[in-house]
């Protein structure tokens, strides 16, 4: 659905997105993860047409963003920056504007998207009177108007609060499963993007640091939560055994590959040392993010 191609963009000598490449599969639901300042936006802009590339090129659909606008942006829906509405009339009144000024739509797809978002029993409320959530729906509702194919969304869950990121991303999982739309979804909110995604890039400074399915970001070694009356001599014999790899702080350590925990629990048996606790520990899209980040930054050791 996306490809994009060595796309680079600097302002005045600075690097906003360095050579970035990258595909977007149909029908997926792809996380464009990092920090403000990392490239997200920049990059969004540049698949929109808003923001003209130094070089490299972006193409949606097979057809390139530069040369061909109108053509790839047809059946594209996004949320870019922050949504602006005029909070005096109604929710339905501003989509009717929006589309004076894009194409024409009928009542009945209006009427469709509003219900999609669940603000039809609001459609006729002045905008002022939403929520932080219920605008953001509409802000969707306004993406949704040209029957797209591709929804493209920066950061939509800016503002919102607990409630209102449930809801949105509530929305957004039925969005896909039952339009079969691919979604492009930029973000720093790690553990939202965790629970939706199939797919991430992880963007620093405008540089790519990862790219492919949540899953593998996710394959990490196996850690687990021990506590035993001493966790030291424990953990320095079972690497000497071969069964662990590594150890953390908080009572941590990361299997051996291929070993699994009932080993572990046997040779501690055996060896005298009493089980309080042991528990295996999930991956998280976090703790992926934070060590590429960090293994970036770190200065080298001097030789």
């Amino acid at each position: 659905m996306i490809e994009l191609r060595q796309l680079h963009k600097e302002f005045r000598g600075r690097t906003a997105v360095e050579a970035l490449s990258l595909a977007v599969p149909h029908g997926c639901i792809f996380g464009l993860l990092g920090h403000n300042g990392a490239g997200k936006s920049t990059t969004i802009g540049m698949l929109l047409g808003q923001v003209w590339p130094t070089s490299g090129s972006a193409m949606i659909g097979g057809y390139d963003v530069t040369r061909n606008r109108s053509q790839a942006l047809s059946r594209v829906g996004a949320i870019f920056e922050a949504p602006v509405f005029y909070d005096y009339l109604s929710g339905w009144r501003n989509l009717e504007i929006l589309t004076n000024y894009t194409a024409s739509v009928s009542r009945a797809r209006m009427t469709e998207v509003l219900t999609w978002v669940g603000l039809e029993g609001r459609a006729r409320s002045a905008v002022r009177t939403y929520s932080h959530g219920m605008k953001a729906r509409l802000a969707l509702a306004q993406a949704l108007l040209p029957h797209p194919e591709l929804l493209i969304l920066d950061e939509p869950a800016n503002g919102l609060d607990p409630e209102g990121i449930h809801e949105l991303r509530r929305t957004i999982r039925r969005l896909h499963a039952e339009l079969g739309l691919t979604i492009l979804l930029s973000s720093h909110q790690l553990s939202e993007v965790q629970q939706i995604c199939s797919h991430v890039a992880i963007l620093d400074r405008g540089r790519k640091m990862f790219d492919g399915p949540l899953s593998s970001a996710l394959a990490a070694p196996e850690w687990v939560r021990l506590v035993t009356d001493d966790f030291p001599r424990a953990v320095a014999m079972l690497i000497e055994a071969g069964l662990v790899r590594e150890s953390a702080a908080e009572h941590r350590f990361a299997l051996a590959p291929g070993v699994g925990t009932a080993s572990v629990a046997r040779f501690l048996v055996t060896h005298g040392f009493p089980l309080h606790e042991m528990t295996p520990l999930q991956a998280t899209l976090e703790e992926f993010y934070l060590g590429l980040i960090q293994s970036r930054r770190e200065p080298a050791v001097p030789q």
